[in-house]
C-alpha cells in the first residue's frame, strides 16, 4: 500500500510539473549521484539556466505535525501515529551535497535551492504547539 501511495503522490507532482515550459526547465526524477560520502538521491531536480531546485517529495497523507525538535509525526486516517525525521533537514543536506558535487566538477556560482513537497492535496500540515 505504501508503494502504491508513493506512486500516486509522485504522479501528482509530475502532473503539476508538466505545465512548465520544456525549453525553459529540465526535470529529472530519482537522480542518484555519488560523492566522497557515498551515494545520495534526489527525488526530483528541476534545472534552469539560472538555478537548480531540489524537490524533496513526501507522499504523506492524513495529518502531519512538525514538532519543535525536528520530529515529524504523521497521524493516518486510522488514527495511528508514525514518526519521521524532518524533511527540511534532509533537503538541506541534499542541497549541500549537490553543491559540493558540482564544485568538484568546477561548476561554481550556480545556486541550488530546495523545497519540500507534500504530494497529497488533502494532507493537513500543522506546527506543533502546546
Amino acid at each position: 500500500m505504501k508503494e502504491k501511495a508513493g506512486l500516486l503522490g509522485e504522479k501528482e507532482v509530475e502532473f503539476a510539473l508538466r505545465f512548465l515550459h520544456e525549453k525553459t526547465y529540465s526535470i529529472m526524477h530519482d537522480v542518484r549521484l555519488e560523492d566522497h560520502h557515498g551515494a545520495f538521491q534526489l527525488d526530483t531536480l528541476l534545472l534552469t539556466t539560472k538555478f537548480g531546485l531540489i524537490l524533496e517529495v513526501k507522499n504523506w497523507h492524513g495529518t502531519v505535525i512538525f514538532g519543535e525538535n525536528g520530529q515529524v509525526t504523521r497521524i493516518g486516517d486510522d488514527g495511528m501515529e508514525e514518526g519521521f525525521s524532518n524533511p527540511i533537514a534532509q533537503a538541506q543536506l541534499q542541497q549541500y551535497r549537490l553543491q559540493n558535487w558540482l564544485q568538484t566538477r568546477n561548476i561554481s556560482g550556480f545556486p541550488i535551492y530546495y523545497v519540500v513537497v507534500i504530494s497529497f492535496p488533502s494532507t493537513i500540515v500543522k506546527a506543533y504547539s502546546e
